[in-house]
């Protein structure tokens, strides 16, 4: 998932050769020109990501977000634990926050270093 600049950041991701992976990434809430004004919020966007999980047959996915997406994407596999096999959050909105309020094995900050 992408953050406030939208989708074109997955582009090249998206463009993987076949068979190497599906990529999913769809236009979140808000991102539509049709949608006009939202009234965001992690529960609407965990919500969107379930409906597609569900839609699509996919039992377990792995989930990556930049900034916002990247929040979305640790609400996401908070609430959806399951059906998560890989979280990889980038530069994400809220990562320290949600770190410290749980502790969710597998968080841990990388160094640049």
């Amino acid at each position: 998932m992408y953050g406030a600049g939208g989708p074109s950041v997955w582009e090249p991701v998206a463009e993987l050769p076949a068979g190497q992976a599906q990529v999913i990434v769809p236009t979140l809430p808000g991102f539509h020109p049709e949608d006009g004004v939202i009234d965001y919020s992690d529960k609407l966007y965990v919500d969107y990501l379930e409906t597609i999980r569900h839609n699509l047959g996919i039992q377990q996915w792995a989930v990556a977000g930049l900034s916002l997406g990247g929040r979305a994407a640790l609400n996401y596999a908070l609430q959806h634990r399951g059906r998560v096999s890989h979280l990889i959050p980038v530069s994400s909105a809220g990562l320290h926050n949600l770190s410290n309020l749980f502790r969710v094995p597998g968080i841990r900050e990388v160094s640049r270093d």
